[in-house]
């Protein structure tokens, strides 16, 4: 697995790729850390869905493709519970990824379909220790920003983000603002610290600069 998406970073203008089993999540991953795995099966579980329901409609179906301004996202099923997934360049081309994503896929279907159809090794069950439960701690909510003063501006930031990372924005947005929100309410006055935090996960410091020059209008006046 960890080869076939290696083989497809190797391709120009694939950003990274991802393998997705249904029943456990990312298998492996060699996206750059802005794209955090929890988020990236909350996209992937999407995908299928989209793929899925083209099969309804296009027995044939192979593959699907969603184009967004700042790039394009690669979604390909090869067994019944695995996909592999690819963030390209805008400009890539798909006549190369599929031929290139074919002669890789021959030799590992094979052994993924062998490995799901071998009967599992009888391990035994390891003895364990008696332990207290832990005592439950309660969990922090994180605000609500549908309206209230924070509501348009966040709104905007996020759409201004996908301009700079594309479609995975909104995975990097959403992780920072829990984590910004995690605990407290936010005010106005605290979006600068916001902002900070999305250019450290930007990790491109001209794409960093773009980006706060773009959401500038949406921070109060110092």
């Amino acid at each position: 697995m960890q080869q076939l998406i290696d083989d497809l970073k190797s391709i120009p203008g694939v950003i990274g790729a991802y393998v997705f089993r249904t029943n456990e999540g990312v298998r492996c991953s060699n996206l750059p850390s802005i794209f955090k795995p929890e988020r990236i099966a909350e996209i992937t579980k999407s995908l299928i869905k989209i793929h899925t329901a083209g099969k309804q409609n296009f027995a044939d179906l192979v593959e699907v493709f969603i184009n967004y301004e700042e790039s394009l996202l690669f979604c390909r099923q090869f067994t019944p519970s695995d996909y592999v997934m690819a963030v390209c360049d805008p400009g890539m081309n798909l006549g190369v990824l599929a031929m290139s994503l074919n002669m890789a896929l021959e030799e590992v279907t094979s052994r993924v379909e062998a490995e799901e159809t071998s009967p599992p090794a009888v391990q035994e069950e390891p003895q364990l220790e008696e332990v207290e439960d832990p005592v439950p701690t309660e969990a922090v909510a994180t605000p609500s920003f549908e309206n209230g003063p924070l509501a348009k501006p966040l709104e905007e930031m996020s759409k201004l983000l996908a301009k700079i990372l594309g479609p995975m924005a909104l995975i990097v947005f959403d992780d920072t603002v829990a984590r910004w929100a995690a605990g407290r309410a936010p005010t106005p006055s605290d979006l600068p610290e916001l902002v900070d935090s999305l250019c450290q996960e930007i990790d491109d410091s001209e794409k960093a600069k773009r980006y706060q020059e773009l959401v500038q209008s949406f921070l109060p006046a110092a």
